[in-house]
C-alpha cells in the first residue's frame, strides 16, 4: 500500500510539473507576442521581467524531463524468477501467460515443475523497477543478476548466490554490486538500471 501511494504521488507530481510547463510556454508566447501599444517604462520593464521569470522557469521544469524520458524507454526483458515470485512479477509487469515458460536449466520441484521461470517480452524501465520491487521486497534469498550488456536487458536469480545482493554487469566486463537488495524502492532500482543501461550504451 505504501509503494502504491508513492507511485500515485510521484506520478501527480511530475503531471502537475509537465502541466506547469506547458502554462509557462504559454504565457511565455503570449509575452514575446504581445504588441506594445502600451505607453510608459514601467510595462516594458514589467514584460521584461515576466518574461524573463517564465524562460528560468521553464528551463528548470525542461531539465527534469530529459531523465524522465530516460527511465520511461522500453527494453528487451528476459527476467528468471523464483516459481513462487512468477504470478506477481507477470502482473506487475503486464506479461501475459504465453511469455512466460519454464527454465530449462532449472531444479524441478516435488511435483516436477521448475523452481526458476522465465519471463520474456518488452517492457518500461519503471514497471521493470516496479515488478523488482514487488518481487524482492522483504525476501533475502539468492542474488539478482542485471546483465545490462549489449541491446538486451537480462535479470536472473542466482539460488546460490550471496542473500540480499543484487550484482550488475555492463559492457566491458565492469561489474557493481549492490547490498540490501530488500530494502530497494521503485526509484532506488530505476537509478541502478539506468546507470547499467547508460554504461552499457556507451
Amino acid at each position: 500500500m505504501r509503494l502504491e501511494r508513492g507511485t500515485t504521488r510521484a506520478v501527480s507530481t511530475l503531471a502537475r510539473l509537465r502541466l506547469r510547463q506547458r502554462i509557462l510556454m504559454k504565457r511565455l508566447t503570449f509575452i514575446l507576442d504581445s504588441s506594445m501599444p502600451h505607453s510608459g517604462t514601467f510595462f516594458y520593464s514589467e514584460q521584461r521581467r515576466q518574461c524573463g521569470k517564465a524562460i528560468i522557469s521553464l528551463a528548470l521544469l525542461s531539465s527534469i524531463f530529459p531523465v524522465r524520458a530516460q527511465s520511461e524507454k522500453e527494453f528487451k526483458l528476459t527476467w528468471t524468477v523464483p516459481s513462487n515470485r512468477v504470478a506477481i512479477a507477470r502482473a506487475s509487469v503486464n506479461f501475459k501467460a504465453d511469455q512466460v515458460r519454464g527454465d530449462p536449466a532449472s531444479e524441478t520441484d516435488s511435483k516436477g515443475l521448475p523452481l526458476l521461470y522465465i519471463l520474456i517480452g518488452v517492457a518500461l524501465l519503471p514497471e521493470i523497477a516496479k515488478g523488482l520491487v514487488t518481487v524482492y521486497k522483504d525476501w533475502e534469498n539468492g542474488a539478482t543478476i542485471v546483465d545490462a550488456t549489449g541491446d538486451r536487458l537480462t535479470i536472473t536469480h542466482d539460488p546460490q548466490g550471496s542473500s540480499d545482493v543484487t550484482v550488475v554487469k555492463t559492457d566491458g566486463g565492469k561489474v557493481a554490486v549492490y547490498d540490501n537488495r530488500k530494502s530497494f524502492d521503485a526509484a532506488k532500482w530505476v537509478e541502478i538500471l539506468t546507470s547499467a543501461t547508460k554504461k552499457s550504451a556507451k
